[in-house]
Parts: structure tokens; sequence; C-alpha cells
């Protein structure tokens, strides 16, 4: 598939967490079906973002995102 670097997402990480977002999608039956340099776009394009107790993460009316959750701790439940 050709990609238009000119107007490709590219989000800075590092090679811990690109290998870490690599092993999450692979395990993932929507991105099943991407070739390796697809795969890429869709790293290169994931944003890290933290969040708090009590943030709104998802809200309606956002948009098109994509979640990929890597770990979750709450200090009742421990790590889910």
């Amino acid at each position: 598939m050709e990609h238009d670097n000119a107007s490709r997402v590219v989000i800075p990480k590092t090679d811990a967490d690109r290998e870490r977002i690599r092993a999450a999608v692979a395990e993932n039956i929507l991105f099943s079906g991407l070739d390796e340099d697809e795969i890429n776009v869709v790293i290169d394009a994931m944003e890290k973002k933290s969040f708090t107790r009590g943030d709104s993460i998802i809200t309606q009316g956002m948009g098109f995102c994509c979640f990929l959750l890597c770990s979750c701790f709450t200090s009742n439940l421990g790590f889910v």
C-alpha cells in the first residue's frame, strides 16, 4: 500500500514504546490484515497519554479515536 509521507503523522517514541505497541497490535484482530509498512504507520501515529483518577478518557462526540490500553493501576483494585 502506498502512503503519502507528506501527510503522515509521526509522533516520536522510544524503541521500547514502539515494541510495546507492536506487540499489542499483533494480537488485535483490527490490525491483523496490515502488512509491516502499514503497522509502522499505525505505530507512528499513536500518541502516549496518561490519565489520573477522575479524568474523562472517552467522551461522546470526540471523533474517531483508537485506544490501546497498556496498563492500569488503581489503589483499590490493584493491577487491572
